[in-house]
């Protein structure tokens, strides 16, 4: 079985522990050079924010696991068909790069089934510099293909995404 992505009771701790987060880090997370231009209020209250969302997010890019499932979310039995076994974590901090190209991944604490879109997209939001995200189009393209061409050499799963359904995964 899969583990739950996190527990239920954290959703509801969200904003006291971004709360707690910035105030421990005080004035070194308000000057941060990337924060530069950003409404204070609205990082002050990005927690709360996020709290209020964060449940329904959940089912959206985890249909398949037990606590998001009583969220309600949108995805669900329709996205059951294009479930794939995902990493869960695909930070950079969690990927090593080897000499001649090889790729590699370490902790898979969040192993289990979901989206392959939803790899993708924590991966391009946690590793990638900001102004990458200009050719995101490209790289959606790339993995996709790259997607296809590995499910028909192993003999991968015969219901994928078309590359409309992998960007709607992608944003949810």
């Amino acid at each position: 079985t899969q583990p739950s992505m996190q527990p239920a009771a954290q959703f509801d701790r969200l904003a006291a522990k971004y709360t707690e987060h910035s105030e421990r880090l005080g004035p070194r997370f308000h000057a941060a050079e990337d924060l530069a231009g950003v409404d204070s209020e609205r990082l002050q209250t990005l927690g709360q924010r996020l709290q209020r969302v964060a449940r329904d997010a959940a089912a959206e890019s985890h249909p398949f696991d037990d606590v998001a499932a009583g969220a309600g979310g949108a995805g669900g039995n329709a996205a059951r068909r294009f479930r794939t076994l995902i990493h869960g974590d695909p930070k950079a901090a969690n990927l090593l790069l080897h000499e001649g190209g090889a790729v590699g991944f370490i902790d898979f604490q969040w192993t289990g089934w979901g989206l392959a879109a939803t790899d993708v997209a924590h991966h391009v939001c946690a590793a990638f510099a900001p102004d990458a995200l200009a050719q995101e189009g490209a790289l959606l393209d790339h993995y996709h293909a790259s997607l296809l061409a590995a499910a028909a050499e192993f003999g991968g799963a015969p219901s994928l995404p078309s590359r409309a359904q992998f960007q709607a995964q992608y944003v949810a």
